[in-house]
């Protein structure tokens, strides 16, 4: 599944909440405008990827590009966030078999990556 929001100003462009989630690829995308980019949380799946997409927004717009929050056998690989968030990619609890890599941040954000929570697992 490939998406391609060009959110200006909503809360999330992309929201994958609750349930497990198999092979969902949100890639190609020009996120510039929302609260978070990509929002995934509480999933057990697997084949899940978040590549090749560009965070355009300068801030307020974004406050994280991307949040996954106990999101199991993530990859997230080859993003661009153009200083367009507070926390370019922020990772919250258990986030067991993840793979991140190749991703880019350029200045003007508060943290790059942000590993959050109480007794946080990324791996």
């Amino acid at each position: 599944m490939a998406t391609n929001p060009s959110n200006q100003g909503g809360n999330r462009s992309v929201y994958a909440n609750f349930g497990n989630k198999y092979n969902v690829h949100v890639y190609g995308n020009d996120f510039s405008g929302s609260a978070t980019g990509v929002y995934l949380r509480g999933s057990d799946g697997t084949g899940n990827e978040v590549a090749d997409n560009d965070f355009l927004a300068t801030p307020p717009y974004y406050s994280t590009g991307l949040f996954a929050r106990n999101f199991q056998n993530l990859t997230v690989c080859s993003n661009t966030n153009h200083a367009a968030s507070n926390v370019s990619y922020l990772f919250n609890g258990a986030n067991n078999g993840l793979t991140f890599e190749g991703n880019i941040t350029f200045g003007g954000v508060q943290h790059t990556l942000w590993v959050a929570g109480t007794d946080p697992v990324i791996g």
